[in-house]
């Protein structure tokens, strides 16, 4: 909650300016808890200690999302319409309109008003 209302939905917003920015939120929880802020870095970089076969297939699909975008300089399975650019990356990744928990505090103007600023 705390990181998506000064984060996650703060950045979304400002890629939500734009029609060709997509955007995506690791979502996989690590040890049946949640998903920690470095947990999409720790996939993609080898150091995610995966142990179920649920965290196995997060870090496959960070892994393939983040390889696609070195290889091809292009985002796996974006909608080049730009109406589903939210990927959300659990155990699989999966194309959407937004990201709920988003939408329902942007609805409430509690974003961007208490995002983070550095």
């Amino acid at each position: 909650m705390i990181s998506d209302i000064r984060v996650i939905c703060p950045l979304l917003t400002l890629a939500r300016m734009r029609t060709n920015i997509p955007f995506y939120v690791a979502t996989q929880p690590r040890r049946q808890y949640l998903a920690d802020p470095d947990s999409d870095a720790a996939a993609i970089l080898g150091t995610y200690a995966a142990v179920t076969p649920e965290e196995k297939r997060h870090v496959s699909a960070m892994q393939q999302l983040f390889n696609h975008y070195v290889w091809h300089g292009e985002v796996a399975q974006v909608d080049q319409s730009g109406a589903k650019r939210v990927l959300l990356v659990g155990q699989d990744t999966l194309l959407a309109q937004g990201y709920p928990n988003c939408d329902f505090w942007i609805e409430k103007n509690i974003v961007p008003m208490y995002g983070r600023i550095d």
